[in-house]
């Protein structure tokens, strides 16, 4: 079967241009038949390993907790408060993008909820430059932002002595990672070195705080999130990704640089999940049309300082251009102690 000319999966809608992707005879992807179901975590355990790190506070907050107006930093921020009884600040990053729906949101579930609450709003300036260094060099748009959501965490949870971050990530993001590795910071750095542009500023470190994933324990499926929310929160679903507005801009950008979109990916997975129709998930995907050029293209574009001309640039940077950049760990076959002594011997050699 084919959509926009490229071979599909029989069985989800992924690509064939989907990085390591293989079918059978049948038509099926090899994310499919290699399939297993998500493995929620031991919630007992959780909870234990919350109760200890509350006690290493060195302030009134147990937990931070990101917000950006969307369903799943709200689901987090809900069972943080009412299922893990958390004392928790939260705080919204302004990536200069925040839509009309998503403050209304964030201002209706702070007002219900009664927590602590900052906005960080970053120069817009600085912004600027580093969305346009993302993009005029790397072709992406959303390093600055993910990046700057890290920094500003680090910072925040260092400054008021808050021992964990609670992160809104969906468990459907863990099938569907970015094709490019856009929050390493490593990468980011270089991006910035190219475009001529000091970073110091901008990034903050916090080595001790620990890092959850809440909904990672959590067993309600999409639907019955949103409900609850609405429900207990007056939360108001506004569509997809709606807490960002050029959001579609970034989903049009990988579609032609990479042949495939963030939904396809989310709507695959949920297919595998027995949670939406493969039927449902073509037809959403037809109405999206992410390669179509977003209805608000012109307006994202001014917000950027950019031109039609430079877009067509864009869209022609080789993907994974700054991949040699990225973190790489150092790869132990075993760990030994005289493999650590051997080591550590020449770094104090090496040292001089």
């Amino acid at each position: 079967m084919t959509l926009q000319n490229r071979q599909i999966c029989n069985q989800c809608i992924l690509p064939e241009s989907f990085p390591g992707i293989k079918f059978n005879q049948e038509g099926i992807c090899n994310y499919c038949y290699d399939y297993k179901n998500f493995e929620f975590g031991d919630e007992e355990l959780f909870v234990q390993t919350l109760e200890k790190l509350k006690r290493r506070k060195k302030g009134p907050y147990d937990a931070l907790v990101p917000l950006s107006g969307g369903k799943d930093s709200t689901y987090t921020l809900y069972l943080a408060i009412n299922k893990y009884n958390l004392n928790v600040m939260t705080y919204t990053f302004d990536n200069g993008f925040l839509s009309e729906s998503a403050l209304k949101n964030i201002r209706t579930i702070t007002d219900k909820t009664g927590v602590d609450y900052l906005f960080v709003k970053p120069g817009l300036n600085t912004l600027k430059r580093f969305f346009r260094a993302a993009l005029l060099q790397a072709g992406e748009l959303c390093s600055p932002c993910g990046l700057g959501i890290q920094s500003s965490c680090n910072k925040i949870s260092r400054d008021m002595g808050i021992p964990m971050l609670l992160l809104g990530t969906s468990t459907l993001e863990k099938k569907c990672p970015p094709p490019e590795k856009m929050y390493d910071l490593q990468r980011f750095s270089a991006i910035l070195f190219d475009a001529q542009i000091e970073d110091s500023n901008y990034w903050y470190d916090n080595p001790g705080l620990k890092i959850f994933t809440p909904l990672n324990y959590s067993r309600l499926k999409e639907d019955e999130i949103k409900a609850l929310l609405e429900k207990e929160m007056g939360w108001q679903d506004w569509g997809k990704h709606s807490d960002c507005i050029a959001e579609p801009f970034s989903n049009y950008l990988r579609e032609h640089r990479y042949g495939f979109s963030r939904r396809a990916c989310f709507y695959s997975e949920m297919i595998r999940r027995g949670e939406m129709k493969r039927d449902e998930a073509l037809e959403k995907l037809a109405d999206e049309n992410p390669a179509e050029e977003p209805k608000n293209l012109d307006e994202v574009l001014s917000r950027l300082g950019l031109t039609r001309d430079e877009l067509k640039t864009i869209i022609k940077i080789p993907p994974f251009k700054y991949a040699k950049y990225c973190y790489q760990p150092p790869k132990w076959k075993k760990l030994t102690p005289r493999r650590i002594l051997r080591y550590a011997k020449r770094k104090i050699v090496g040292s001089g």
